[in-house]
């Protein structure tokens, strides 16, 4: 890991180590999630060095404040939920136009 990531991730031992409840499989993934994010990160900016503290910061918080995980558990559901349904409606729409009609006789 680049020691650059390693200063701007105070928190990324505690959140890569924490133990979950065996059944919280979302928390585990969105770990995962965050690991691969800091492990692979190549800074070119200075902007995306602060969002991936932001991001350390926000998955520490998670880790050891119930209320805030279960509220963006939620949250987070419901963005998927509406993400899926502009997908559906865009792809529905897309292959409505790109539907090439056929005349039987």
């Amino acid at each position: 890991m680049n020691k650059t990531i390693l200063d701007c991730c105070i928190n990324f031992d505690n959140i890569v180590n924490f133990v979950f409840d065996e059944d919280d499989l979302y928390s585990k993934q969105l770990v995962q999630y965050y690991k691969s994010i800091v492990l692979e990160a190549n800074i070119t900016n200075e902007s995306k060095l602060k969002k991936i503290k932001e991001f350390d910061s926000i998955m520490y918080r998670y880790i050891y404040d119930y209320k805030f995980r279960k509220s963006l558990k939620n949250e987070i559901t419901r963005f998927k939920v509406e993400k899926i349904i502009d997908f559906s409606e865009k792809y529905y729409e897309n292959s409505i136009k790109s539907f090439e009609s056929t005349i039987w006789i």
